[in-house]
């Protein structure tokens, strides 16, 4: 979750969490893992939150509805985001466009599988600076598995976070406390389209 320097909300610690078990396990893993000794060098972090849609809706919404959900704080450069911008293809740019023209990268899309796989490289180390150097990205996995008929699970991991260098436990406190609130905000948007699709009734003419 790119945002500007210096901006480390700590919305996942905030209070009001309401997600159902398998969040809440992620979180306290994440910060049990940041806690522990013996954990201390864990590369990697998990989330799950289930939703009340499809799976072919929340991978949609996810990937082409993109900017929909993304927080509008979280952006690395030094104006206001206009576009969060996940292109639907591997080797596809995963960038923020500003509101005077700028571009700042984020990575790069390195799985697309829909509707249950995608995943984009993270170049940003733990000050959100971002390095181009392959080696020295991180790699963020994002699965949907179906749970019914109308639900899905939604499965995210941030792994190889030693790749970015002496910054790297910077940044994993800092994911370990965004992650939870993108998904919320990713949840809340994949619900809401999916009620106004099967409530909205086609006017007859």
């Amino acid at each position: 979750m790119p945002r500007r320097p210096g901006n480390t909300r700590g919305d996942a610690s905030d209070g009001d969490l309401g997600d159902g078990p398998l969040l809440l396990w992620g979180i306290i893993r994440a910060m049990t893992e940041l806690g522990d000794p013996a954990a201390a060098e864990a590369t990697s972090v998990r989330f799950e939150i289930e939703v009340a849609a499809p799976l072919e809706h929340a991978f949609r919404v996810f990937t082409e509805g993109f900017d929909s959900w993304w927080p509008r704080d979280h952006h690395i450069g030094h104006v206001d985001m206009a576009v969060a911008i996940l292109e639907p293809r591997v080797g596809g740019r995963w960038y923020e466009l500003g509101v005077d023209g700028s571009e700042c990268e984020w990575g790069m899309v390195l799985a697309w599988d829909p509707p249950r796989h995608v995943a984009v490289s993270w170049h940003l180390d733990g000050e959100f600076r971002f390095d181009a150097r392959r080696e020295r990205a991180s790699r963020v996995d994002i699965r949907f598995e179906p749970r019914g008929a109308d639900r899905t699970q939604v499965i995210l991991e941030h792994s190889g976070l030693d790749r970015h260098g002496e910054t790297w436990p910077l940044l994993r406190d800092r994911i370990s406390r965004g992650w939870p609130t993108d998904l919320r905000l990713l949840r809340d948007a994949i619900e809401a389209g999916w009620t106004r699709a099967t409530t909205e009734t086609p006017s007859v003419s």
